[in-house]
């Protein structure tokens, strides 16, 4: 029997000789039974009332009996997607199924949808409403990039650093690389990528180094930097420069001007300038020869001119009186 104050909300009307009697779950608005009754000795109006055991219908009184009324269970989900419960396949949504009371498992799913899992609790003569919003499997986008990256996820607005891995809804991404760490120093690099459910999709990209960073510092103070001939500053400086070759000049007043050129290649370039005063540098330098003396600067050796005749100085002359006198005394014995 239904009992009186019970979720159940039995509705009763009269249909020619037959009698409906409806069951509804009054808190979730779910039809249970629907049944019909043969009354062959129906012959007057009779009205009947709502949530009610017994029934008047001429003169005689009847008790309905709906012990028997199941629990039921609708299910439904914003795709067409298949249902199964406890592991048995009933159908695809909308589905209504009478269950008996007790745990159910349910399972709703569509092929490149995150499948939705629950767990029911049925109550006696009840019944239970489940609505699935499915949504799309996630695909895999793995991110790499040289050197370390800020990636910008469009259109989710999102930032993520290399190396990352993002889980996202199948769809149109736009991804924007730039540098973490020198921003102002390597180009921007733009990806497209179309995604599908539960698919992975590895992009790897190398940012285009565009200036190098030249620090400049010099042995001596306010020494002047110049690049390509332009004024630079006062070193020590740091200063940003096109990748490539470049002519470096540091000058400082009393002291010879320092030039190098610097292949510039890297993120950073450090050049040490080493200035030499000015004396110093014309003291190091070959000498002019001396006109007034009239001695050659060629430095030939053994004394002969530039004919290469020997000369003979005074030394040369005693050495010559010195052999002629020992031979002659040797020739006189």
């Amino acid at each position: 029997m239904i009992k009186p104050y019970s979720n159940v909300y039995l509705g009763v009307y009269m249909l020619e000789t037959t009698l409906e009697v409806v069951a509804v779950d009054f808190r979730s608005g779910i039809l249970l039974p629907n049944v019909s009754l043969a009354m062959d000795d129906l012959k007057e109006t009779t009205y009947f009332g709502y949530d009610q055991r017994f029934v008047r219908v001429n003169n005689r009184v009847y008790e309905l009996d709906f012990s028997g009324i199941p629990s039921v269970l609708v299910v439904d989900s914003n795709l067409v997607a298949n249902v199964s419960l406890d592991g048995n396949p009933v159908g695809t949504t909308p589905v209504r199924l009478e269950v008996s009371p007790g745990v159910h498992s349910l399972k709703i799913v569509r092929k490149n949808y995150t499948p939705v899992l629950r767990k029911i609790m049925v109550q006696p003569h009840t019944g239970h409403f489940v609505y699935a919003n499915l949504s799309p499997l996630n695909g895999t986008v793995i991110l790499n990039s040289v050197p370390r990256a800020r990636v910008y996820v469009s259109p989710i607005e999102e930032i993520v650093e290399t190396p990352a891995t993002l889980s996202l809804p199948n769809g149109t991404y736009s991804l924007t690389f730039f540098s973490a760490e020198h921003f102002d120093q390597y180009g921007i690099v733009r990806k497209e990528l179309e995604l599908e459910p539960n698919e992975t999709l590895t992009i790897s990209v190398t940012l285009p180094l565009l200036k190098s960073n030249l620090t400049v510092r010099a042995n001596v103070e306010n020494a002047t930097v110049y690049v390509d001939g332009n004024e630079a500053g006062i070193a020590p400086l740091s200063v940003l420069i096109p990748i490539g070759i470049h002519n470096i000049t540091v000058k400082a007043s009393g002291y010879a001007p320092y030039s190098v050129v610097v292949n510039a290649t890297d993120v950073n370039v450090t050049l040490l300038a080493r200035l030499e005063a000015e004396n110093m540098a014309l003291s190091k330098s070959p000498s002019p020869p001396n006109e007034t003396s009239g001695e050659s600067t060629t430095g030939n050796p053994g004394g002969a001119d530039d004919t290469g005749n020997p000369v003979c100085g005074p030394g040369g002359i005693m050495l010559v009186s010195l052999v002629y006198a020992v031979l002659r005394r040797y020739l006189n014995r």
